[in-house]
């Protein structure tokens, strides 16, 4: 009999993993406007390698 690809395990292995990334990927778009609030500064007190895309 040959083994199973998709085991129950697999099956949770592989959700945690979506949903870890997924949570990472929700956290990037909103992470600069946390900074903002959290720090109380401005973007443009930002370090340079931060404002990179900015047009100067």
């Amino acid at each position: 009999m040959k083994d199973k690809l998709f085991t129950p395990s697999y099956g949770f292995i592989l959700a945690a993993n979506f949903l870890l990334y997924f949570g990472f990927w929700l956290l990037t778009p909103i992470l600069p406007f946390y900074i903002t609030e959290a720090f109380k500064i401005s973007i443009c007190e930002w370090p340079p390698h931060f404002q990179q895309n900015r047009l100067r």
